[in-house]
């Protein structure tokens, strides 16, 4: 099936969600169709890593978590430079998702008395991995690194692309992240450009950032 006709029928699945819990089963299917159109365009399995054993556990029930509450959400953080780039483990899991969503998964795990609106990052514990959820609310591109987040077939988990996984580490700022963004830079060049549109659009000082890392970048090689 060709990619325009795949467009058009998640286009259209959207459309015709209005109704719950049609809603969301439809909304699922649309995101999953989507999905398989970026990994045809070039971004999918072939991309990833392998995926460490020691996480396998979290990873499936984060996935299933968010599948079941049809969560908007993608990964960021160590888990997703793991993924993109295999320059280093992790032992967690970094998860930004919506301010809706993110209230949604507090009260699932804690119950309807869970849910602290007064906090930005939630971390629970999957047999021993730490996963932090985070709201999106500190990162004006976050709705857009969510939305174009690629499924990595192996974790069924979504992960936002290099170039916005630069800017999350650009804006963390800590010595750590800008050797990942630098090891981002070497795995997949062409995400530069991308990234520096998205900085120069949103912060410029990210920008000169990206800018030096990316001179040291091609000064070591």
């Amino acid at each position: 099936m060709s990619l325009d006709r795949r467009n058009f029928i998640a286009a259209s699945l959207e459309a015709w969600a209005t109704e719950e819990p049609l809603l969301r089963r439809t909304r699922a299917l649309a995101r999953a169709l989507r999905a398989e159109m970026r990994i045809e365009d070039g971004e999918g399995e072939d991309d990833f890593a392998p995926v460490e054993a020691s996480m396998s556990s979290a990873i499936k029930k984060t996935a299933e978590l968010l599948e079941s509450l049809d969560v908007k959400a993608a990964v960021i953080g160590g888990l997703a430079i793991q993924r993109w780039t295999r320059s280093r483990t992790t032992k967690d899991i970094d998860i930004i998702v919506t301010p809706e969503d993110f209230y949604m998964i507090q009260t699932e795990i804690e119950g309807q008395t869970g849910g602290d609106s007064g906090v930005s990052i939630y971390t629970v514990d999957f047999d021993g991995t730490k996963v932090d959820f985070m709201d999106r609310e500190n990162a004006p591109w976050s709705d857009d690194a969510i939305d174009t987040a690629v499924i990595d077939p192996a974790t069924k988990l979504r992960i936002v692309k290099p170039e916005y996984l630069i800017l999350y580490k650009l804006l963390a700022g800590r010595a750590k992240d800008e050797e990942d963004v630098k090891d981002i830079l070497k795995a997949k060049p062409k995400s530069f450009d991308k990234a520096l549109d998205l900085a120069e659009t949103h912060d410029e000082t990210l920008a000169d950032d990206l800018r030096q890392l990316a001179e040291e970048v091609k000064l070591a090689a």
